[in-house]
């Protein structure tokens, strides 16, 4: 399958600061790269409480704002 990138394709690209209550840096971090995997989706920058994502649409900024990933990124870390 090839795909090639054209003015027409229905982007609209845009920055999303996510706050999180993951304060330890190894849950961060997977947090962070688990953001990363799915596509359109790229973490850009992590300060503190907050991950910069570059989201390739609104529909997929969207749905990183219901929290889900970060719940399944805390529940594996839970016993430790």
């Amino acid at each position: 399958m090839h795909r090639q990138i054209s003015l027409t394709m229905p982007i609209s690209p845009c920055i999303v600061e996510l706050r999180t209550a993951i304060k330890n840096e190894l849950v961060l971090t997977t947090l962070a790269s688990s953001i990363t995997l799915p596509p359109g989706t790229i973490a850009a920058d992590v300060r503190d409480d907050i991950i910069c994502v570059h989201a390739i649409t609104n529909k997929v900024a969207g749905g990183l704002i219901s929290g889900e990933m970060e719940k399944r990124v805390s529940a594996i870390y839970q016993n430790d």
